[in-house]
């Protein structure tokens, strides 16, 4: 099932954002959920970036299912990964607990959950999320919500476990800095994976020596197949 490239848009700085497909099957390669640098070395907004999501989910909806790629996708804006992972909620759901450990200790449980855009379409179709040990923060989180919704299935190996924001904190006389987890997340099923990573529905390793003589993507043609 090679993927023929149908559109692409970049953010450029730690990846590029991208759609393909092959038949009837979408495919959206995220990079990063950073805002990040335009070709012309302008600073991006969340605007920009949203307007990237939008355009790339426009030309999918006509698909009968979409692969996301989140592999080496070291994380970014928590804002961005609701504005995306909410084209696919059918209702208000779920997603996780948030808590925040500070002085004062842990702080009261906040809720987050899923809501369809109010003006866009939502896709219901099949959805495989591509992951990886790479996948990191909140590429991290985008998994966790994605999670909780039933058209969902995650393949790839698990992410980083590397879920918690980080209080940063310079030691006195000295450059160096520490950068010390101060966020929990469970998840809507009382899971937490931090440390251990967003687990995967269908383990498939991914970079192997055979991929890369073979010059194929084990995990891709993972995601392919489940979705015959």
């Amino acid at each position: 099932y090679p993927l023929r490239r149908q559109r692409q848009m970049c953010i450029r700085d730690r990846g590029k954002f991208s759609t393909a497909g092959q038949g009837n099957i979408g495919y959206l390669r995220v990079g990063t959920f950073s805002i990040a640098l335009s070709e012309n070395g302008v600073k991006q907004d969340y605007q920009d970036y949203m307007d990237a999501i939008d355009s790339a989910m426009t030309s999918l909806q006509s698909t009968d299912a979409l692969i996301i790629d989140i592999r080496l996708n070291s994380g970014g804006s928590e804002a961005i990964t609701f504005y995306l992972a909410n084209y696919f909620a059918d209702q208000q759901r779920h997603a996780f607990n948030k808590q925040v450990q500070d002085i004062n200790g842990l702080s009261e449980t906040i809720a987050f959950y899923t809501t369809p855009h109010s003006n866009k379409p939502s896709y219901q179709k099949p959805v495989r999320i591509l992951t990886d040990a790479g996948t990191a923060s909140a590429a991290e989180i985008f998994a966790i919500i994605m999670r909780s919704l039933s058209q969902v299935k995650i393949i790839g190996e698990r992410s980083a476990g590397d879920t918690a924001d980080q209080l940063e904190k310079w030691l006195p006389f000295s450059r160096m800095e520490l950068r010390i987890p101060n966020t929990i997340y469970t998840t809507f099923d009382n899971k937490v994976f931090e440390n251990i990573g967003v687990p995967v529905d269908n383990l498939v390793l991914g970079f192997t020596a055979e991929d890369l003589l073979l010059e194929k993507d084990s995990v891709l043609d993972a995601a392919l197949n489940s979705l015959k």
